[in-house]
């Protein structure tokens, strides 16, 4: 049984952490768009926003620009400069890829901000790049970041269609692993807190005693010792104190036990029977004969189980 508890955990710790490094480690794809023919060997360019609107004024903007480099030229991504309402916050992060004709992808995300109050707020991106080795200078063909801020409607009557990128930042295979690896360990959570619980010790509740039943159990235990011979007065008092917290009264005496319980109570004379013989012995010193120890122990049972 050990044996099988401890490959089961560590099947469950691969898989976990097959999971995270999936989750992190996991090549990032691109998912580089089409690219528009340039002249002149011109760097071709596409500018992302997603979404381009519903921003407030200092919002961090995230900006992504794909570039294809012609064979033969070469972007110099640190020359990169915005002329415009934004400003560039941190470092590029920048992902290059080469193709077999020469030419080479390159992906930059920008994070971007701007405290300008205008409708919409823009910025034109430049660059230097080498054609054989000769410097020049560019302006991204049709790569304006244009971002419409406000607080309901921007003003356009487009509508803005496609699938809503939540999680761009990773793979569908790294989200898969997320969530796989998030059902796993729920399930371990929910066996782990179930063993916790096996593990504690159990109450055994007993099952709620009628007051009928308890007072018929106390009266047998006295009877017995009566039986066995015991006529103390301790045993009377015993009986005198079970009928009395069972009629729920607070008298003693029998000449008082009309007015507690009811003069119409259907089983007076047993109650006072039985008030009266533990009140010889316990005020009177009376020893009782077996006739009367009879006659209690029938009006205590009339009492208990007909009432």
């Amino acid at each position: 049984m050990f044996k099988k508890l401890n490959l089961t955990r560590a099947a469950v710790t691969v898989a976990i952490l097959a999971a995270l490094a999936l989750v992190f480690f996991w090549p990032k794809a691109v998912d580089w768009p089409q690219f528009a023919a340039a002249e002149n060997n011109a760097p071709a360019t596409v500018v992302e926003v997603k979404p381009d609107f519903g921003y407030r004024t200092g919002d961090l903007i995230p900006v992504t620009l794909y570039i294809k480099e012609a064979p033969g030229t070469e972007v110099d991504i640190t020359s990169l400069a915005l002329e415009g309402n934004f400003e560039l916050v941190g470092e590029p992060d920048v992902f290059a890829k080469g193709l077999e004709d020469g030419s080479r992808l390159i992906r930059v995300r920008l994070v971007l901000q701007s405290f300008t109050l205008a409708q919409p707020v823009s910025s034109r991106v430049s660059m230097i790049w080498t054609v054989d080795g000769q410097r020049d200078t560019f302006e991204l063909p049709e790569t304006v970041i244009k971002v419409h801020t406000s607080m309901t409607w921007d003003g356009r009557e487009e509508l803005q269609e496609g699938e809503v990128d939540l999680l761009g930042s990773r793979t569908p295979w790294a989200n898969l692993a997320l969530f796989v690896l998030s059902v796993a360990g729920i399930i371990w959570l929910s066996r782990y807190i179930r063993r916790l619980i096996a593990g504690l010790p159990r109450e055994v509740s007993e099952a709620p005693v009628s007051p009928r039943l308890l007072a018929k159990q106390r009266f047998d235990a006295i009877w017995a010792k009566i039986e066995a011979g015991d006529l103390s007065e301790e045993n009377f008092k015993e009986i005198n104190i079970i009928l009395r917290q069972f009629l729920k009264i607070e008298t003693v005496l029998r000449k008082f036990i009309p007015m507690a319980v009811g003069e119409n109570h259907p089983y007076i004379e047993q109650i006072v029977l039985v008030f009266g013989h533990c009140e010889r012995v316990m005020f009177e010193r009376d020893v009782l004969t077996a006739e009367e120890l009879a006659a209690l122990k029938t009006a205590f049972d009339e009492i208990i189980l007909l009432r």
